[in-house]
């Protein structure tokens, strides 16, 4: 094999006054993976996109049947609402809640990891639809 040209960097071959073998670690000292993002800022910008989706576009919506969507937190991804009003027990709020809100924010978030509903459908007192006659649709 010729020799290298004397501008060639020596990455690879040993300094001939080392007193070892190059190790791995000498050659390289950037980490293999990056590291795990960090979700408490990921949520917190998740939170307030999210709200503002819910002041300017979701709530104005569902406020038209009395209703209102409460965004209680962004955990892990996940956006946790609690629906109120004309919502809360309403037949049609699964409908309300994944082909609405759902699908706004994943428009909206593409990231976004989940939606999670907290609402006591069953201790709604002013459905705007009423369930019917196979029990409340209160989501699961």
């Amino acid at each position: 094999m010729p020799p290298l040209p004397p501008s060639t960097p020596s990455l690879l071959l040993p300094d001939p006054g080392a007193a070892r073998c190059p190790q791995p670690s000498d050659l390289c000292t950037l980490p293999l993976m990056r590291p795990p993002p960090d979700t408490q800022s990921h949520d917190d910008a998740m939170y307030e996109v999210v709200a503002e989706i819910f002041r300017d576009d979701i709530n104005p919506m569902v406020a038209r049947h009395g209703g209102r969507v409460d965004l209680v937190d962004v955990q892990d991804g996940t956006v946790v609402v609690r629906m109120m009003g004309g919502c809360q027990g309403c037949g049609m709020a699964t409908v309300t809640l994944r082909q609405g809100i759902e699908s706004a924010l994943r428009q909206a978030l593409p990231g976004m990891r989940g939606l999670k509903d907290i609402t006591d459908h069953s201790g709604g007192t002013n459905p705007y639809y009423a369930p019917d006659a196979r029990g409340p649709s209160a989501v699961r």
